[in-house]
Formats: C-alpha cells, sequence, structure tokens
C-alpha cells in the first residue's frame, strides 16, 4: 500500500519511475532526477513483492528521515511524482502493478515514464548506427513529442 505523509494534489501530473534493470540505470536516472529538482519525499510503498530496506536519507546528509524499498517524491512547480525503487521485485509483482494502476487512477495521473535499460549486444545491426535511445510511447504520447521534436528541430535550424 501506498501512504503518504499529507495530502498532495497530482492531478495531471507526470509519474516517473525507474524499471530495476541492467546496470541500475533507471534507478540511478530516478535519483539524478530526485536530487537535481529538490524533490520532497511525501510517502512510501509498502508491498511484499520487495525485499525491504531501510536506510539514510541518500539526498540529505543532515536529514533524519530515513529511505524505504519505494519512496515517493513530489515536486509541485514541475507537476512531478517519482516513485524509487530500491530492490529487485522477489515475488510475483501482481499486486504491486494491480496497485501502482490504481494510484495513477485515483490521483488522476496522467503520464506515466518508465525508465530502464538494456544489454548492448541486445541491438539489432540496423540499431548499432543509430543513437543508443530507445523509447516506446502511446499514440497520444507520440504526437506531443511530435510537436517538441518540430520545435526543437526548427529552433536548432534558426541557430
Amino acid at each position: 500500500m501506498i501512504k503518504l505523509k499529507k495530502e498532495v494534489d497530482m492531478t495531471n501530473h507526470t509519474l516517473i519511475l525507474p524499471s530495476v534493470a541492467f546496470g541500475n540505470v533507471g534507478q540511478l536516472a530516478v535519483d539524478l532526477i530526485i536530487s537535481s529538482l529538490k524533490l520532497q519525499r511525501i510517502g512510501y510503498l509498502v508491498n511484499n513483492a520487495f525485499i525491504p530496506i531501510i536506510g539514510a536519507d541518500p539526498y540529505d546528509e543532515k536529514s533524519t528521515d530515513l529511505c524505504t524499498t519505494v519512496d515517493l517524491f513530489h515536486g509541485p512547480e514541475k507537476k512531478i511524482v517519482v516513485l524509487q525503487i530500491r530492490s529487485p521485485l522477489v515475488k510475483k509483482p501482481i499486486s504491486f502493478f494491480t496497485e501502482l494502476i490504481q494510484f495513477i487512477t485515483e490521483r488522476k495521473i496522467k503520464k506515466v515514464v518508465i525508465l530502464t535499460s538494456s544489454y548492448g549486444h541486445e541491438q539489432r545491426d540496423a540499431q548499432l548506427r543509430t543513437v543508443p535511445l530507445r523509447y516506446v510511447a502511446s499514440p497520444s504520447m507520440l504526437e506531443e513529442c511530435e510537436k517538441i521534436y518540430i520545435f526543437l528541430e526548427g529552433a536548432l535550424q534558426r541557430v
């Protein structure tokens, strides 16, 4: 269950979460987002699909807060919610995914971004000649990304 320290309006926010994968790239990227945007810890998740972990606050040496296996962070000005996962799944993840979907729906979160990584040897030959970045997006997200790309492409041509 996701426990919040205080009630937070997450309507139309973007949820970012890591997939625990090769090299912990998603988790490290989430750490960078949390620390660089100075996001506030607003809650945590308790679920037996993860190994229980507890430790010192990794983002503030002077803090008396503890970090847990899965912590939830918020940045109201950027409308961003970040779920940091510090443990691999050890049991069937269906309860975690069910709870996550319920949380996203109840909180009216607009977008979900999952950060992950993969082994280099899994690339196809054609992929070796391109940028080492891949993404999968819903049709509505692809439209939004295309608008951003066209804007950036135009800005780069004007430089």
